[in-house]
Parts: structure tokens; C-alpha cells; sequence
């Protein structure tokens, strides 16, 4: 793991305080744009539409503020997500290995090692 030593060195520390939530959601918002639950609008799993019986699943596109982990790839580039529930697989430059496998010949794909 070369490059966590160089992301260590050159990168720096941000302390999140992610207690006051069980939900996945908020915590991930937190870590993908580096803002508070507060500043980037999650603050649990899904979000109220009409009334409180008819909810919405949070996601990135619901998030206030720019979102800062995921770098933008050039053409013929991808950036790798596994199993980050607030995260949608519809980018073209995103491969997406969760409940969902984008694009979708990598669930066929085989490994061997």
C-alpha cells in the first residue's frame, strides 16, 4: 500500500464526530464532502417528500455542498466505488461494485489468481 503512505504524508487529517448517528447516509456524506451533517444536508437514511409516511432514500444529488472525495477522471478513466450506500451508479466514469454492479460486465467477470 505504497500510495497510502504518499496520501499520509501529503494529505491531511480531518476528525469527524459521526456519533450521534447509526444510518450509514450521514456518515459517508460527511466523509465524501468533508462537511458536517449540518452544512451538507444528511442527516439520516432517507428525506421526508410530502409528509413523514412518504419518504425518499438520501443520496449524492441530495447533498448542499460539493462533494470532494472522488477526484474527476478524464475520458477513458474511472473511479472505483465499492459498497458506499449514499453513492449512485449512474456516472459513466464511476464503476460501482455493490447491490449493483456498474457497468455490467463486471459481475461476469472472473478473477483468477
Amino acid at each position: 500500500m505504497p500510495a497510502l503512505q504518499s496520501l499520509l504524508k501529503d494529505g491531511y487529517l480531518v476528525e469527524f464526530d459521526a456519533a450521534p448517528f447509526s444510518d450509514a447516509q450521514p456518515i459517508w456524506a460527511e466523509i465524501l464532502t468533508g462537511q458536517p451533517w449540518y452544512r451538507n444536508g444528511c442527516a439520516g437514511y432517507a428525506t421526508p417528500l410530502r409528509s413523514l409516511n412518504e419518504l425518499r432514500i438520501f443520496t449524492e444529488s441530495d447533498l448542499q455542498v460539493q462533494q470532494v472525495l472522488l477526484p474527476a477522471v478524464q475520458k477513458g478513466q474511472c473511479n472505483v466505488v465499492v459498497n458506499v450506500p449514499i453513492l449512485a451508479p449512474g456516472n459513466e466514469d464511476r464503476t460501482w461494485m455493490a447491490t449493483q454492479v456498474r457497468p455490467r460486465w463486471l459481475q461476469f467477470l472472473q478473477v483468477h489468481y
